[in-house]
């Protein structure tokens, strides 16, 4: 098997210029289809948004951040329990779904009388981390960027922090490796590990819970 890359590259050498030419052209086909997409779904994903926003993340923050909560006795949050899943029930698609889960085990803590703070915790971060990146999408006043990723998770920051990771390592990290190396069959199998690499940390951060 070794011998057989190494026969591959040796007879076929990659060339600076043929690279530069693939690159763009596979890059200027995947950005005129992220932008075809893009502009035919904008309307209806900022519709589903603005739904989102006024039937779901409005109310359940008006619920959650508006009164006190912390200082509810065990039949007033089963009534607010009740406020958010009558919300939630009502406009269940669109809820992001983590929250659901969130919501079920909320109540059921509540009527077995167990600890519920923690759970009840990650519902208001839920909430307000979507109410928040809700207005930011509709052109809402909101908190600044940094002040959203101050206020997020180590988990959540991470996760935002690997987005922009890769995204640098997807486009100018391409351009970089060629033109400060020479082009070869060998650091274009390096980067594409290096891709599988990062590719693989972003699954598995995507299935960790904050």
């Amino acid at each position: 098997m070794k011998q057989f890359f190494q026969h591959i590259i040796a007879e076929y050498p990659i060339s600076f210029e043929s690279l530069i030419i693939w690159v763009k052209l596979i890059l200027s086909t995947a950005i005129s289809y992220v932008m075809g997409r893009y502009a035919s779904n904008n309307p209806r994903h900022k519709a589903i948004n603005q739904e989102q926003l006024e039937k779901v993340y409005l109310p359940l923050y008006k619920l959650l951040f508006v009164q006190d909560i912390s200082k509810l006795d065990c039949q007033s949050l089963i009534k607010l329990s009740n406020r958010m899943q009558i919300i939630l029930r009502k406009h269940y698609e669109l809820v992001f779904p983590q929250l659901h889960q969130l919501t079920e085990d909320f109540h059921q803590a509540l009527l077995l009388k167990q600890n519920h703070q923690e759970i009840l915790r990650q519902i208001k971060y839920q909430v307000y981390v979507d109410y928040e990146s809700l207005k930011r999408k509709l052109g809402y006043p909101h908190i600044n960027a940094f002040e959203l990723f101050r206020r997020k998770t180590l988990i959540d920051k991470i996760r935002t922090i690997w987005g922009y990771l890769f995204l640098l390592y997807l486009f100018p990290g391409a351009f970089l490796s060629a033109a400060f190396s020479p082009v070869t069959w060998s650091s274009l199998l390096f980067y594409c590990i290096g891709f599988c690499i990062i590719s693989y940390i972003g699954v598995q951060l995507g299935s960790k819970s904050f």
